[in-house]
């Protein structure tokens, strides 16, 4: 047996956060950390664009931006650190966190090629 100590801490829910925004004549658009890899692609199949970054799971791309995935394909359309252009974070107490002060906060890159 192996016991595990928890020693507090916060797990937060983020499946409501699951908005897509339409993609831009610069081939990007704006995701909620909710939103699964699945449904980015089938969102954006209508476009023939693609989110590329595949970890093997049905990801949503929060989890899959704080852990850095990569995948497979990652020699060709790189990791999530090179696909996301900014974030916006609420740290506590109430402190907003915006990583890139500009009209694309919260925007990923999409790619065509296959």
């Amino acid at each position: 047996k192996v016991r595990f100590r928890r020693r507090g801490g916060v797990s937060i829910d983020m499946r409501n956060f699951d908005s897509i925004s339409d993609v831009d004549s610069d081939a990007f658009c704006r995701v909620g950390a909710g939103v699964s890899r699945n449904r980015l692609n089938a969102d954006l199949r209508h476009t023939g664009l693609q989110f590329m970054i595949d970890p093997g799971a049905d990801a949503t791309l929060g989890g899959m931006t704080a852990s850095g995935a990569s995948g497979t394909a990652a020699v060709k359309y790189s990791t999530m650190k090179e696909n996301v252009l900014s974030i916006n974070a609420v740290l506590p107490p109430d402190t907003i966190l915006s990583a890139n002060d500009d009209e694309d906060a919260g925007a990923v890159s999409v790619a065509s090629a296959g």
